[in-house]
This record gives structure tokens, C-alpha cells and sequence, in this order.
């Protein structure tokens, strides 16, 4: 795979797949090995059952060592482009990441890979794949359907049957990057044997061997530890042996560690719900013991190959930790993760290290414990990491002191950022709450957008209601906002369509009294709805000014259909020449922000365009972008409805989007949606495709 990437300039992924202790992490490191003396930049990185929660941990363990090597000139050359989306990540400035469905992250993290495979290929070696976090492994998903022509291999090591989130999402990026799996199968008795005979020399008969491998089942790493326990004994006893399989691991490595003093199965279960990588300060806090004893504690676990040599206390295997930390009354465990936060935060320990461990215990109206949640959500959440930040805000509602109203709206958002049904409760739950109108009334309208986009027609119209009958006497700003909303709503909908003519006047009169900052959305609903009811295309441009605007698919700080709704008007009344900018602003837009929404706004509006003036090859290559955008992504109902009828023609004409018919064909409407103006595009796209077959 190394050859290959090198000679080809075309990268790859390699899952090297099995069980603890099968030689996983050898065999990544061999690679990594191979390819640093073949001229390969590597970068290496492992996951870990305590820092899965981490936004981006593996990404800052792959380029920590890297940034570290550079000084200020050259990380701002590093970071320069479409990479400086990337810089937050990192905590290297930035005024964070807009975090939206197409993730600016990845997009920047893309590019600061590419700007390095430019000078030399590079391997990604991430070990403990099944523990990484959450945004990590949506970026290798990410980079692993971009890698024609970048020579980057992407090597993952991981157990196949690992419960839990990510690794659910790893067996999942697999599936569909299609890895190549490399599988090491346990040794032989042979091998085992072999073994045996090299560490217990005259000791290991040929019972002996075979008790071992019995034990063992050839897995090299219990055969180590099998073999710890009997190099002490001159003849070891073949009966003994075959109850020290992998189960006896705890009980073998605790009673190594209680020879090494009175504290030292106290610093071995300290080291084990710390994690990886801790400093010997935290170690004596949460043992409760002397410094200068567990400095000589953690020296003699590291003679007996229970952690790994040097400062920090690593586990010199996975499994060791594991068979130590199950080991642990569960009461015991989540006390002793209390105390650990505890200990972090008098250490100053940055908030998510300290969240980790708040995770794992019970809540609590300890000082602080609510703050360092909120600050290790804001944290992961500048970074673009949203699955960490909701991880932390839901835990700290379960907090006695929490601020509910405020954490449900900042949950309610993350969640819309991962298309997680909770949003929606969520959400609803914070506006009732609330009682600062002005919040309130944002609340509503990021409620409305979400529901709207995903085709939930009814729960948006009982949202908007709502929000208009709680606010409509107060006057504030929000509520043309939401006026904008409920014409939508109204003049989409056949069965309430009579409602929005009578309110047309009074909407009218709204947008002639108010400023036009303060009348944008309504005016750009006012212009949509009249272009499809034969208004003078002068009028819909009026509303619109297409000239005067800046074009952004973001509107006070929220992904919004309506600057799509006001482009496709254009389309509608003809004012074609007005349409390439638009296009060309709505593409820019999404290429600067990462924005998906807009991407696909501007690229599907641009082959509607296209359609429209007979440039039908364009046409077809600009649908199969968008198509290939919404196949990564989940694109919205109602930017799919939108696209497909627009862009019907082309459609129709190209047997290069049968792909794109067939959709159509198979597209399901929620019943309320289907029977709005989106469901009569989606129907009549439908029988425009059937009449042409």
C-alpha cells in the first residue's frame, strides 16, 4: 500500500482489524516503520477510553507534534488558505468555527493535509480506532472519499466488536470506504511454543507450551503476561497455568503492584481512571499518597511491564488498564472519577480532561462542576467538535444548579448541527422557558428553519403560531422574522392560502413602513410567493434587490432557505442577467463559510440557471455535483424538492441524470409536506420524468 500510494500519487485507507493483544499496534507501528525510511511524513495518533469525549483528540494528536516543531511564521504559512478554518481546532485563533452541517473543520483540516502531501506523501497511523472520538472519525470519513490524487494512506487499527458510539461510526466508515482489512491471526502452538521456550528456557516443557497456549488461545500479549507471572517459579505447575487466562490479568497485575508497597494498588487504580499520559502529581492526589513513594511505585509498575517506561503513566497495553479499571467497584469508580476531576481542576487542567471524568460520575453541586462542563462545551464547539460539546451539556443539565432554559438552547443548536431528533424538543422545551422576548423569539425562529427545511410542516406551524401569539403585542425586532415565517407557511399551503390574502395588505404596508434591514426575510417570502402568482417581475425585483445584497445562505447567525427562496423568484420572473451573480455569491459563500446549505444552494441554483438559458450539459454536471453533495451529506427535504424542480429539464433531457430520475421516483413525503407547494413540485417533476420515458 506504500508502493502504491507513492507510485500512483493516489491515497488509500488499511483497517488492521482484531482482537486485544493480537498484534494490532506492531503491525501499525511496522508500517509506520516503513514508511518514515521510505521518505513519508508520518503521522501517529491512539485512541483511549478516557479521551474518546475529546473534540478532535486524535486530530491534535496527529498534527500536536508537528505544530509544535513551528514557529509562529511558519504555523500562520501552515494555516494559510482554506486551512486557517482549520486553526480553531487547535487553539490557534480564529474566531472559531461556524459549526454547520458541512463542518468548516473538515474542510479546513482537508486542506491543511493537502498543503503538506504536496511536499511529501504522508501516513496517518491512528492506533485504537474503536476509542476515537466522534469528530475525528468524521473527518477520515471525510478525507477517505477525497484521497484521488493525494498521496496520504490512512491506517486504522481497532477491535471488531467494541461496543459503544464511535465504534459504530468506525464500522460504519469502513462499510462505506470499503477498507482493506488486515487481520493477524492469534500464533500457533507453534509460535506459542517458541515463545515459551525463549523466556522460560529449561523451564518450558512441552506440557508447559501446551498449558500456555490453552491459556492464551495464542494471543501475544497474554502470553506475555502468563509468562510474567511464571518466569519467578523454577517448575511451573501445568495446573496453575490453565487458570491464569486472560480473567486472572487484574488479580496478576494488582498483586505485582501490592509488592511494591502499601500505596500501590492505590496508584495502580489511581493510574488506571486517570487514563493515559497523566503526571505523577495527579497520581499522588488521587492515591492520596507521597510523591516520592509513588515516584518509585510507578518506576518498579514499569520494571514489571505493567506501564510503560518514562514520566507519564501509560499502560503498557490497553488491556492491562482495562482488566485494572473493571476491577474497581463500580460505587468505587465513579468516586474515584469525582475525586480525579476534583484533582485536575485544583491542577488548572484544561476543561474537557476535567469533563471526562464528570462524565463517569454522578451529579453533584461541587463549586465549579457546572462551569468546567459549559466552558468544555464552548471549547469543543469552537473547535467543531459538536458530538463532544452536547456530550457536556447534557450532562451538565443533570446538574442541581443548572441554568435549564440557556443549556437547552445551546443543546438544541449542537443538536441541529448532528440532525439529532432531540433538537427539536429541545428546543421547544428552552422557548417556554425563556423569558427574555427577544431570546424567546430567536428561539422560535431557529425552530422554525430547522422544522421547515426538514419538511415537518405541521410542527412548524404550530411553532410559528405559537411564537406569533406569545409575541405579537410586544413589538419586538424577531417578529417580522416570524411574520416572514408564517406567510410562508400560509402561502404555500392550499389549505390555508385564503388566510395569507387577507394578510397580504397589512404585510405589504410592513415591509413600505419598515427599514429594509429589519424587513429582509419578509420581503425576500413576499417576492418568492409573488413570483409564483404572476406578479410584474419589476415588483419582485423591487423586494428583492438582488444588487444590494450579500448573498449568504446565513441570516443572524443561522442556516436559512430564504436567500434560496429569493433567488429561485429571479429564475421565476426571467431577470436572468441578475442570476450569475447570484450564483457566483451563493457558490463563494459556501466555499468560504464550509457551508453545505449554501453549496448546495449556489451550485443547484446555478444549474437551474443553466437549465433555463438551454446549457443542459452544464446543467447535468452541475446536478451530478449537488447530487454527490447530498450522498455525503443529508440534504433537507425542502432544498431536494427545490432542486429537483428547477432543475427538471435538464433532468428530463440527460440520460447522465437517470440517477437523479430515479430519486425522484423513490423520493417519501411526510403526508402534511406533500400536500404543500413542495409536494406539487415533487409530483410534477415526477410525472414530467414518467411522461418522458
Amino acid at each position: 500500500m506504500l508502493d502504491d500510494t507513492r507510485r500512483g500519487g493516489d491515497g488509500g485507507t488499511l483497517l488492521i482489524e482484531g482482537p486485544a493483544g493480537v498484534g494490532k499496534t506492531a503491525l501499525l507501528g511496522e508500517l509506520a516503520e516503513r514508511a518514515g525510511g521510505d521518505g513519508y511524513r508520518v503521522l501517529r495518533a491512539a485512541g483511549s477510553e478516557m479521551e474518546r469525549g475529546f473534540g478532535f483528540g486524535l486530530v491534535r494528536q496527529l498534527f500536536g507534534p508537528l505544530l509544535r516543531t513551528l514557529d509562529p511564521a511558519g504555523r500562520k504559512r501552515l494555516f494559510a488558505g482554506p486551512a486557517a478554518l482549520a486553526a480553531p481546532i487547535f487553539g490557534l485563533g480564529g474566531e472559531g468555527l461556524e459549526v454547520s452541517p458541512a463542518e468548516s473543520s473538515l474542510y479546513g483540516l482537508f486542506w491543511l493535509l493537502a498543503d503538506l502531501a504536496e511536499s511529501d506523501p504522508v501516513v496517518l497511523a491512528i492506533d485504537d480506532a474503536h476509542w476515537s472520538d466522534s469528530s475525528s472519525l468524521r473527518f477520515v470519513r471525510y478525507l477517505g472519499k477525497r484521497l484521488a490524487g493525494l498521496p496520504v494512506l490512512v491506517a486504522l487499527a481497532a477491535r471488531p466488536h467494541e461496543p459503544g458510539v464511535q465504534a459504530d461510526l468506525l464500522r460504519g466508515l469502513a462499510a462505506e470506504l470499503a477498507m482493506p482489512k488486515l487481520q493477524p491471526a492469534p500464533l500457533s502452538q507453534a509460535g506459542t511454543a517458541a515463545i515459551v521456550r525463549e523466556r522460560l528456557g529449561a523451564a518450558a516443557s512441552d506440557e508447559v507450551e501446551s498449558a500456555c497456549h490453552r491459556a492464551t488461545g495464542g494471543n501475544p500479549f497474554l502470553i506475555a503476561e502468563l509468562l510474567a507471572e511464571l518466569e519467578a517459579e523454577a517448575a511451573p505447575a501445568v495446573g496453575r497455568i490453565a487458570t491464569m487466562g486472560p480473567e486472572r490479568i487484574a488479580g496478576a497485575v494488582a498483586d505485582r503492584a501490592a509488592r511494591l508497597g502499601p500505596d500501590g494498588v492505590a496508584v495502580l487504580r489511581a493510574a488506571a481512571v486517570l487514563g493515559d499520559a497523566v503526571d505523577r502529581r495527579a497520581l499522588a492526589a488521587l492515591a492520596d499518597a507521597d510523591r516520592g513513594a509513588v515516584a518509585a511505585i510507578v518506576d518498579g509498575l514499569a520494571a514489571a511491564s505493567i506501564l510503560a517506561p518514562g514520566p507519564a503513566g501509560r499502560f503498557v497495553h490497553p488491556l492491562v488498564r482495562a482488566a485494572v479499571y473493571d476491577a474497581i467497584p463500580a460505587a468505587g469508580r465513579a468516586e474515584l472519577h469525582a475525586r480525579a476531576a476534583a484533582v485536575l481542576r485544583g491542577q488548572g487542567a484544561d476543561a474537557e480532561a476535567i469533563a471526562a471524568h464528570l462524565l463517569l460520575c454522578e451529579p453533584d453541586d461541587a463549586d465549579g462542576t457546572l462551569a468546567v462542563l459549559e466552558q468544555a462545551a464552548a471549547s469543543a464547539a469552537h473547535r467543531g467538535a459538536p458530538d463532544s460539546a452536547i456530550a457536556y451539556l447534557r450532562r451538565a443539565l443533570e446538574q442541581p444548579q443548572a441554568a435549564r432554559a440557556d443549556l437547552l438552547r445551546r443543546l438544541g443548536s449542537l443538536e441541529v448541527v448532528v440532525r439529532d431528533p432531540a433538537a427539536i424538543p429541545h428546543l421547544q422545551e428552552a422557548a417556554e422557558l425563556i423569558t427574555d422576548p427577544g431570546a424567546a423569539l430567536d428561539v422560535y425562529l431557529e425552530l422554525a428553519d430547522l422544522l421547515s427545511l426538514a419538511g415537518h410542516w405541521e410542527a412548524t406551524v404550530q411553532v410559528v403560531d405559537t411564537g406569533v401569539a406569545r409575541f405579537e403585542d410586544l413589538g419586538e425586532p424577531g417578529m417580522l422574522d416570524l411574520e416572514a415565517f408564517r406567510a410562508a407557511y400560509r402561502g404555500y399551503d392550499p389549505t390555508v392560502v385564503d388566510e395569507f390574502d387577507r394578510d397580504l395588505p397589512r404585510l405589504r404596508a410592513l415591509v413600505a413602513e419598515r427599514p429594509p434591514e429589519d424587513t429582509l426575510r419578509l420581503r425576500w417570502i413576499l417576492a418568492a410567493l409573488g413570483s409564483i402568482r404572476d406578479s410584474p417581475r419589476a415588483e419582485v425585483e423591487a423586494l428583492i434587490e438582488p444588487a444590494e445584497q450579500e448573498w449568504t445562505m446565513q441570516l443572524e447567525g443561522r442556516e436559512t432557505s430564504t436567500a434560496s427562496q429569493a433567488a429561485c423568484a429571479l429564475l421565476v420572473v426571467e431577470a436572468i442577467e441578475e442570476t450569475e451573480y447570484v450564483a457566483r455569491r451563493l457558490i463563494d459563500d459556501g466555499r468560504r463559510r464550509g457551508s453545505l446549505m449554501a453549496m448546495i444552494a449556489g451550485v443547484g441554483f446555478e444549474a437551474a440557471r443553466n437549465a433555463r438559458l438551454g446549457h443542459l450539459a452544464a446543467a447535468e454536471a452541475d446536478c451530478h455535483v449537488v447530487v454527490e453533495l447530498a450522498e455525503q451529506n443529508e440534504l433537507n427535504l425542502m432544498a431536494l424538492t427545490t432542486f429537483v424542480h428547477f432543475c427538471i429539464d435538464a433532468i428530463v433531457e440527460r440520460r447522465g441524470l437517470a440517477d437523479v430520475a430515479a430519486m425522484v421516483e423513490e423520493l417519501e413525503l411526510p403526508p402534511r409536506f406533500g400536500e404543500t407547494q413542495s409536494g406539487g413540485m415533487v409530483l410534477e417533476s415526477r410525472a414530467a420524468i414518467r411522461a418522458a420515458a
